[in-house]
């Protein structure tokens, strides 16, 4: 049976690292949610008097998150780091995805970030949407 997304929250934190305790304030009006290119580099270590080829992890990068959002003016904590001071400087934040419905990985995921792309979308008869990119910086905690 799949996971119900419904419900799911991601919230943006007040201090640049996700260990410290931070208070979280909710981007409201999310459309979707996107992990993507969580990977670890495969590291040769086949020697000349093996067989097969034999392999070991190495460093694992966590990837992107990538936000759809429609953009309401009183979004303070998505406007928060898409402002020159945090967007254009690179500013670190803290973030939390609380899955809807349950999971068996955990239901909450925490990592800090920064914006890497902005796009936004205005037309006739249209909502003003955007789609951001926030790179992950270190590990991903799951907890839950």
């Amino acid at each position: 049976m799949a996971y119900i997304a419904n419900g799911t929250t991601i919230e943006i934190g007040n201090t640049a690292n996700s260990s410290s305790p931070a208070a979280y304030t909710s981007v409201i009006e999310v459309t979707n949610i996107s992990v993507a290119g969580i990977a670890g580099s495969a590291i040769d270590v086949t020697s000349l008097t093996d067989t097969v080829r034999k392999a070991v992890i190495g460093q694992i990068d966590n990837g992107t998150i990538s936000l759809s959002v429609f953009l309401p003016p009183s979004d303070n904590a998505l406007l928060g780091v898409l402002k020159p001071a945090g967007y254009v400087n690179g500013t670190f934040r803290n973030f939390k995805i609380t899955l809807g419905g349950s999971t068996s990985i955990g239901s909450e995921m925490k990592f800090d970030g920064f914006v890497t792309s902005l796009n936004f979308s205005l037309g006739i008869d249209t909502a003003v949407t955007a789609d951001l990119t926030i790179r992950i910086k270190g590990a991903i905690t799951w907890t839950g």
